[in-house]
């Protein structure tokens, strides 16, 4: 791609990852904390929840349905789910602004199972003990409190103390995590939120990410003209 040819656009992009340990979301969830709203609104949200029971989905972003789109609105404020797996006690969507929609395409996922017959285990931990996988990828500086474990609807770690009877003594773990690689990708935020849904605490990160496209040209007449091509035939003609 010539230089002349592209331009660079930039794209703020969220993504979070929360086990909700089985537990169905309440109706009055708290959404701002969710998603973040102290910053301003993304161009791309990922989300990916794990431990849910089946079938239950998360989806925090309103999605635009065939009615809605007839309806004049304002298209930075609807988005499009646009492709999502569910697999066993996982599920994981991306949402894009409906602006952006017509630009993408090509879209595809793929799952990689590990463990017992390719369902169960941990044989992730045992690869990376060993250094033979996540090579070349990255994380951002972990500056948040550990994410695991709390009492139900609590802020108290489990087993922080051995003020209740039976219990083990056990350390809080960041055992949620977000890992990316990839060119043109700069990590801006990287934090927890704070919802009690779960024994689990929810783990954001932002992005801001470079995307080069090649230029629009008003028409195709107007790139032939403006193009070496005629500048030959415009020279065999004066000669």
């Amino acid at each position: 791609m010539k230089e002349n040819q592209k331009e660079t656009h930039m794209y703020k992009v969220f993504v979070n990852t929360w086990n909700v340990g089985g537990v169905t979301p309440v109706d009055d969830l708290n959404m701002e904390d969710l998603l973040d709203t102290d910053i301003d609104s993304c161009d791309i949200y990922v989300f990916g929840s794990h431990e849910h029971k089946e079938r239950q989905k998360v989806h925090p972003v309103k999605e635009v349905n065939s009615e809605e789109e007839e309806e004049e609105g304002d298209d930075e404020r609807k988005f499009r789910c646009m492709v999502s797996k569910q697999m066993v006690g996982i599920f994981v969507s991306v949402w894009v602004r409906e602006g952006l929609r017509g630009h993408i395409r090509h879209m595809s996922m793929s799952c990689v199972g590990c463990g017992i017959m390719g369902f169960l285990g941990n044989k992730l931990r045992l690869e990376v003990a060993e250094g033979q996988t996540f090579e070349g990828w990255q994380e951002g500086a972990i500056r948040f409190s550990p994410t695991y474990k709390y009492y139900p609807n609590s802020n108290e770690y489990y087993g922080s103390s051995l003020g209740r009877k039976g219990e083990k003594r056990r350390a809080p773990a960041w055992c949620d995590r977000i890992l990316w690689r990839g060119e043109g990708l700069k990590q801006t935020r990287y934090s927890r939120g704070e919802s009690r849904l779960s024994d689990h605490r929810q783990v954001r990160a932002i992005f801001m990410v470079k995307v080069e496209s090649l230029r629009k040209s008003s028409t195709s007449l107007e790139t032939f003209f403006s193009s070496e091509r005629f500048d030959r035939v415009e020279v065999f003609l004066d000669g």
